[in-house]
């Protein structure tokens, strides 16, 4: 089993807050993991300690019931220390989802850190015309609502 990456470039209080984190999921999930990403403030200078969440990506191989019930506890205590629930998807429901969430994986794919595995955003294609029909979609909405 490959070992965690790129923790040396965290803040220093996230790193102590999501390293345990992270190992329980590895040993929870064990060879299920693709990859583990950092989103959002937690990755930069943005993040306040005991303000800011701290986001996580987690991809895996199958994602079913049984392997969610087995996560409640770690993502039960983590949300107690600030860790949101992780966003797990298999890599097949992350390609096939950019079209409906654009805005949603254009954010992490240019705010991430790869924390365990490949790092599966940064070659992830975002068409800009999703983004496009996400805006106007947007925007048609809450004119209808005027």
């Amino acid at each position: 089993m490959e070992k965690l990456k790129n923790l040396g470039n965290l803040n220093p209080q996230v790193r102590k807050l999501i390293q345990p984190y992270l190992n329980e999921l590895l040993k929870i999930h064990r060879d299920n993991i693709i990859s583990i990403f950092l989103c959002g403030a937690a990755v930069g200078a943005d993040y306040v300690h005991k303000a800011s969440n701290i986001t996580l990506l987690v991809i895996l191989e199958k994602l079913g019931f049984a392997d969610l019930q087995k996560s409640l506890k770690t993502i039960s205590r983590g949300i107690n220390k600030k860790i949101a629930a992780p966003l797990l998807l298999t890599r097949k429901h992350m390609e096939t989802s950019t079209d409906v969430f654009p805005i949603e994986f254009l954010e992490m794919k240019e705010n991430h850190l790869t924390l365990y595995g490949e790092d599966l955003l940064g070659p992830l294609e975002i068409k800009p015309a999703n983004i496009r029909l996400f805006c106007e979609e947007q925007i048609k909405g809450k004119l209808i609502r005027i």
